[in-house]
């Protein structure tokens, strides 16, 4: 018997380590509202041109929903959502140069309605019937932020989605077939002379 035979050897199939190389992604969604008293729609008008809102806030601290009798309703964070398998396909389609229309100024959407119904990534977007909108980016949104984040605002001004905010989207058009992802969490009711600012930052890491 050959040497490397008695040694158990098998030079024809040499045998290679693992070094626990692994490769993943994380996908960290977080949302954030800022509502203000806003009548005379001066933190509604400076908004949707771009006013980051640090300086809404710094500017309107008496009109910021939190000061006084609203504390605690200024500002509310929500992390997590579930991405559509629609919005996937879209999102793998532009990052493959495979066409798609994109996320951008000219046609992407943050949508809101009152439907609680649970998210499912069969789902196309918002889910309610009658009390839903689909309102354009702010100027310059999406934006890139620093460490791997995308940031899409929309500006909701004193007249629209006057109702129960319990869903919202991102959208890559004006339907409500078209949503890259979904949360389904009780943000509180809008009413006429407010102005809601909603903001959406993925962060890939």
């Amino acid at each position: 018997m050959k040497l490397r035979e008695k040694a158990g050897l098998d030079l024809q199939r040499p045998r290679l380590d693992l070094v626990g190389i692994q490769e993943h992604a994380n996908w960290h969604p977080v949302w954030d509202i800022d509502r203000f008293m806003d009548p005379d729609g001066e933190v509604g008008y400076l908004s949707k041109r771009g006013r980051s809102i640090e300086r809404l806030n710094e500017e309107f601290k008496r009109e910021r929903l939190g000061h006084l009798r609203h504390r605690g309703l200024g500002h509310s964070r929500y992390k997590g959502n579930l991405l559509l398998n629609g919005g996937i396909n879209v999102a793998w389609g532009l990052v493959c140069g495979a066409g798609g229309t994109a996320f951008n100024n000219a046609n992407a959407y943050i949508g809101v309605g009152d439907s609680t119904t649970s998210a499912v990534a069969t789902q196309t977007g918002i889910q309610a019937s009658t009390n839903r909108l689909n309102n354009p980016m702010d100027a310059t949104y999406p934006l890139a932020a620093a460490s791997q984040a995308e940031v899409w605002r929309s500006t909701f001004t004193s007249s629209l989605a006057n109702f129960a905010w319990n869903e919202i989207v991102v959208s890559n058009a004006n339907d409500f077939v078209h949503g890259l992802n979904r949360l389904v969490q009780t943000m509180g009711t809008k009413a006429s002379g407010a102005t809601w600012v909603a903001s959406l930052t993925i962060t890939l890491s």
